[in-house]
């Protein structure tokens, strides 16, 4: 076979992928001082609750912040320069104040001439509050955050990029609300270019997003809403993967599926936010139904993910799914999570858009829609890489590697693609460097795994 020497790495990507909740991966934390409630949930932490007087603070403005301590296994406490973690100033999904924290983390070695910053989305996937990286970083009682993603902040700390780590669901945790998760993206890099001990000149970082699946939503909304909401951020480039366009298509897709948990997960992130949406649901929704929404509000990706239970959701609804979707409540909400509205505005930042055509979640012709879309309203670089195959997990970590090279070539301030261009690709992993930063990513965990400092260590 001619890509048999593919098989074992690809192997070992798609298992860790698979992976939620590994002993080596599970996250503890303990605070940064004595006095510090971190580790305890959000609902009975302080420091989540906006202090007096912050509604008046410019949207971006740090509230609090405090340093924390994290593991990143369970056999040796992690080895950074610096985490900390800050409340700063944001808006819900009607534009008024509101606030959310970000987990900024800061690796040995950062490379500094310039400083590169990554914002990386979480695909949190929860209507939970528990599940927001700022907490699930911290749990000292479970693991709620996927494998591959502890793996690929990893990687990026390895590679001497400060991450920034934005819990932009908010504090409602609007699961599936783009335009909120917009904000809770760019207030969150505009927070955290203000702290100088990490980021010394904020002015000549270089900054870029990631993000995959929920966490692709975020930054997609992100890189939309960046021109009218944060003009002044200057963004080099964005990786979106798995990426979500059309919420209601989606939810469609999967319902009736293994996946049928997500299409109740994704509802209830919208009656968080949504006070129309969530009296709607009360008549029209039977008790059972209601009592699904209940019990998803409280579970994280793991457990909502993994379920796999098959049902109908619009079973447990009073009216057809043709009324559901047509009740102005739900049209509202929804139409919040559908991007590259045709008076939305156009991303102005290189993108490197990347998915499965078999993708059994997303709608994969609504990511073909899109980037047309955007590529004929003038987006200045769009490079989309169709894999021939694969599931939505899996696909998160075989397309990091290439990915995270991307994400390098822009911080090295490469030249980048001009126009649009769509690319088929039996595999990322082809790609030599692809696999050469495969090799960088096991050589920097068993290093960090051993108690060695996380940063740059070695070059490819």
């Amino acid at each position: 076979m001619r890509f048999a020497f593919l098989l074992p790495l690809g192997a070992v990507l798609a298992t860790l992928s698979a992976v939620h909740a590994s002993p080596l991966y599970t996250i503890r934390a303990v605070a940064g001082d004595s006095n510090s409630t971190a580790g305890l949930p959000p609902t009975q932490d302080p420091f989540y609750t906006c202090p007096k007087g912050y509604a008046s603070k410019a949207a971006g403005a740090i509230l609090r912040q405090r340093f924390v301590q994290l593991n990143f296994t369970a056999t040796a406490p992690e080895n950074l320069k610096s985490a900390q973690q800050i409340l700063y100033r944001t808006v819900d999904v009607f534009g008024k104040p509101d606030c959310t924290v970000s987990t900024v983390l800061q690796p040995f070695n950062q490379l500094k001439y310039p400083t590169r910053v990554l914002s990386y989305q979480f695909a949190e996937d929860s209507p939970a509050l528990k599940c927001a990286p700022s907490y699930s970083l911290l749990s000292r009682a479970s693991a709620t955050t996927s494998s591959v993603e502890l793996i690929l902040v990893n990687l990026a700390l390895s590679k001497g990029y400060v991450l920034l780590l934005p819990d932009y669901e908010g504090p409602k945790s609007g699961f599936t609300v783009g335009s909120l998760s917009a904000t809770g993206v760019l207030d969150g890099l505009r927070a955290g270019l203000q702290i100088k001990s990490v980021i010394p000149d904020p002015e000549k970082a270089i900054v870029a997003l990631y993000g995959y699946s929920g966490g692709a939503l975020a930054s997609g909304w992100a890189v939309q809403q960046a021109p009218v909401y944060a003009p002044e951020l200057k963004i080099a480039g964005a990786v979106l993967g798995g990426h979500i366009i059309n919420i209601k298509n989606i939810l469609i897709n999967i319902n009736n599926s293994t996946h049928s948990n997500l299409v109740v997960s994704g509802i209830a992130g919208q009656r968080n936010v949504f006070p129309a949406l969530a009296t709607y649901l009360k008549t029209a929704v039977f008790p059972n139904g209601t009592a699904l929404l209940d019990d998803v509000n409280s579970k994280c990706l793991n457990d909502i993910f993994s379920d796999g239970t098959v049902f109908n959701f619009f079973d447990y609804i009073r009216v057809s799914e043709q009324e559901f979707f047509a009740a102005p409540a739900v049209v509202q909400a929804l139409n919040s999570g559908i991007l590259g509205a045709e008076d939305a505005p156009v991303p102005r930042v290189p993108l490197l858009v990347f998915n499965s055509v078999e993708d059994e979640i997303i709608v994969p012709n609504d990511v073909d829609d899109w980037v047309a879309n955007i590529c004929a309203r003038g987006a200045p670089s769009v490079q989309h890489v169709k894999i021939a195959s694969g599931q939505h997990a899996a696909t998160a970590a075989l397309g990091a590697p290439a990915a995270f090279n991307w994400i390098d070539a822009r911080f090295q301030r490469l030249p980048v693609l001009k126009g649009c261009v769509t690319q088929k690709s039996i595999s990322p992993l082809l790609d030599p460097l692809a696999l050469l930063t495969t090799g960088q990513l096991v050589l920097n965990l068993l290093t960090q795994a051993a108690g060695g400092r996380i940063g740059p260590i070695i070059g490819f």
